[in-house]
């Protein structure tokens, strides 16, 4: 349990400002977490508040801290379409995708995916391409409630065990969901045989090569870099630790960053539900919802 797990650099806003900026005909967003919000954010007509209680079926699995656990049951999310998307809080959508980038066919059903993560920028090196020949684990899924109940139920067992799993282990690590799950989406009757490529960013602030986070970088430097290259998302990972070498001055270009990007405040927003210094998920905030 790391204070990365915890502390908020704005980035979740900021995902949810892109879906609303570049994903438009999405009807709904279902936000999944243990019971906890955002102070800003609120429910709307396309912001829908789910808790884990809603979603297992079991409620010995929980609590939970294993997102693989949450992920073999988000096909029970109330009210939610055959057809849905699942994203992650760090994934940050970069242009306009069409429906059809996600879903096609007669009848309608979710497209195979391949991932190209693009490296370096014309500044800093060239870019170079590094296809992955299979589903990618790290990037938006088009998926179906109907082929997740069928890869259930042909292996209700480790599902299962998958959905007890409260924390991450060797084994759990091993399991990975989402792309099983997807695989099957894609080759379900009625698939859109033609894959569709993301092209995206990855910003692991572990690693020192990545295109975005260089140090002492401008807020404008690092907007320009989440950018280049014309990624269809972003993923920003949250690795630094507070004594790391240029984490604070990392943590307000990048806030200041996003602001530039994703600049567009949206409807469900509402800082008046915060207290001063308290604008988001901050480990002081678990900590009082906790009491």
């Amino acid at each position: 349990m790391t204070t990365q797990r915890f502390r908020d650099l704005d980035t979740f806003r900021h995902a949810l400002r892109s879906a609303s900026m570049f994903l438009p005909w999405v009807r709904t967003i279902f936000v999944v977490t243990n019971g906890v919000f955002p102070c800003w954010l609120k429910e709307t007509g396309k912001i829908r508040f789910v808790r884990h209680e809603d979603i297992f079926p079991d409620h010995s699995h929980l609590p939970t801290f294993h997102s693989q656990a949450i992920e073999v049951n988000l096909h029970r999310i109330p009210g939610l379409s055959e057809l849905f998307i699942y994203a992650n809080d760090d994934f940050l959508f970069a242009k306009p995708i069409s429906r059809d980038h996600f879903f096609g066919g007669t009848p309608l059903a979710p497209r195979r995916h391949t991932a190209r993560v693009l490296k370096g920028t014309a500044a800093v090196q060239p870019r170079q391409q590094i296809p992955e020949a299979t589903v990618s684990k790290h990037c938006p899924h088009a998926l179906s409630i109907s082929c997740i109940k069928r890869v259930w139920q042909s292996d209700v067992q480790r599902f299962n065990r998958t959905s007890a799993t409260k924390c991450r282990t060797l084994w759990s690590k091993r399991t990975s969901p989402i792309p099983t799950f997807a695989e099957a989406c894609a080759t379900a009757p009625g698939e859109a045989h033609d894959a569709q490529t993301l092209n995206y960013i990855s910003c692991a602030s572990a690693d020192p090569t990545s295109p975005c986070l260089k140090e002492n970088s401008t807020v404008g430097e690092l907007a320009d870099r989440l950018l280049t290259g014309g990624p269809d998302f972003v993923t920003l990972n949250d690795n630094f630790t507070e004594d790391a070498s240029g984490y604070a001055h990392f943590r307000q270009a990048l806030q200041g960053a996003q602001d530039v990007v994703w600049h567009a405040a949206a409807d469900f927003e509402d800082d008046a539900g915060c207290s001063p210094g308290d604008a988001g998920w901050d480990e002081a905030r678990m900590a009082r919802d906790r009491r």
